[in-house]
């Protein structure tokens, strides 16, 4: 076995990670941001991995808003700078944070919102993704 299926302390199980990559677009642009969770436990552990924007490659001020829910609670809100590319590469925008959940099933819903940098009024795009945990 592996360390993704056992530890190596008394055998207990590990839990494992999930990806999911959040993508949405609107008007020629598309936004897409990779993440990663994993429950162990009563412990919710998160990750933002890296994003993707395509649109006008000329242009460098578009934003994420990143939010992750627990029930109807939000416990992750984080707001990128106001400088992501849209070049149609992958880049990293590597953040982690890990919180305390409630026991038993939790309904976790990750949202990620993509304000595109255009010439006049700003377009944007919601992808949330929910699953039972």
């Amino acid at each position: 076995m592996d360390d993704h299926e056992q530890t190596n302390k008394g055998n207990a199980v590990k839990a494992d990670w999930h990806n999911v990559t959040l993508t949405r677009g609107v008007t020629g642009y598309s936004g897409n941001l990779r993440i990663r969770f994993q429950r162990s436990g009563n412990t919710l552990t998160l990750t933002t991995e890296e994003y993707m924007i395509s649109g006008d490659s000329s242009r460098n001020k578009a934003n994420i808003n990143y939010e992750v829910k627990v029930g109807n609670n939000t416990v992750w809100d984080l707001d990128s700078p106001d400088d992501r590319k849209q070049d149609g590469q992958w880049h990293t925008w590597s953040n982690y944070k890990s919180v305390a959940i409630p026991s038993g099933t939790q309904t976790v819903t990750f949202r990620a919102e993509f304000i595109f940098d255009m010439s006049g009024p700003d377009d944007r795009a919601i992808a949330t993704h929910a699953v039972s945990i």
